[in-house]
């Protein structure tokens, strides 16, 4: 288990917090990261929204409809470029809704 970083009146402390997060790229190096940062859950739930973003995009292909396409295309990749396991599962339900949302709203 890491030590403590004690940040009240101790500014080392809050240089060293610093460092910490640079060098390791906010990730502690027992976090149990895998590949680019990501847990088993995140690189698992990653490609769950992946493959929901595949059938968004083949339902818009074969509805000639951009909308299903592109929300598609962005459920595909944007969990290359989100690393925490909590934003992956809010922003893939998120853009999994949409289409609902807008069905039902507009």
């Amino acid at each position: 288990m890491e030590k403590l970083i004690n940040l009240s009146n101790n500014p080392q402390g809050l240089e060293e917090l610093k460092n910490k997060l640079v060098t390791s790229g906010g990730q502690s190096p027992d976090s149990g990261s895998l590949f680019m940062g990501l847990s088993m859950w995140g690189i698992f739930l990653g490609f769950i929204f992946s493959m929901v973003g595949l059938a968004f995009f083949r339902i818009g292909k074969k509805d000639r409809d951009m909308k299903y396409m592109v929300l598609g295309v962005i459920l595909m990749v944007y969990p290359y470029f989100v690393t925490n396991t909590i934003y992956i599962i809010l922003i893939g339900l998120f853009l999994s809704f949409i289409p609902l949302i807008f069905k039902r709203f507009f």
